[in-house]
């Protein structure tokens, strides 16, 4: 997928972070990722500025692919059949949902719900805290319990 996307003019930027590959598209008309193995492909509606480690750290859309990587890791082949295929149909098909966070009514895809979601923030959550990230600043968008 990186290379197809890299080849067509999808990507801006690869980095290696931890492991992993990064292929930003910079400047896009969304915020998603996909993430296969060790590469981890994310599309962003801005450009990364300063250093790449930084802006790992401070958005949990990458912390959150990269959550998935750290499955893949554990899952090794399989991690295509029992988290890869069902994220991305959950994805393409999902619903919105509002949802109460701290008071406060959240609209959003009820793919951030589903179990390997979940799990791939509580990987990350995990992993960044050695950064000092506190997942509670982002549970409310990249939950790690069903809360619904």
């Amino acid at each position: 997928m990186s290379q197809f996307r890299n080849t067509f003019g999808g990507v801006d930027r690869v980095d290696y972070f931890g492991g992993a590959t990064f292929a930003t598209g910079e400047n896009r008309n969304s915020r998603y990722g996909v993430s296969i193995g060790h590469n981890i492909n994310i599309n962003i509606k801005d450009n990364i500025q300063g250093k790449f480690e930084d802006r790992v750290i401070a958005d949990p859309l990458f912390m959150h692919e990269y959550g998935h990587y750290s499955d893949s890791q554990i899952f090794g082949l399989s991690y295509l059949f029992v988290i890869g295929t069902p994220s991305l149909f959950s994805a393409k098909f999902s619903k919105d949902v509002t949802t109460t966070y701290d008071g406060n009514s959240i609209t959003q895809s009820n793919h951030n719900f589903r179990w390997y979601e979940r799990r791939a923030n509580k990987h990350a959550a995990k992993y960044f805290k050695r950064y000092g990230v506190n997942w509670d600043d982002y549970e409310s968008r990249y939950p790690r319990k069903d809360k619904r």
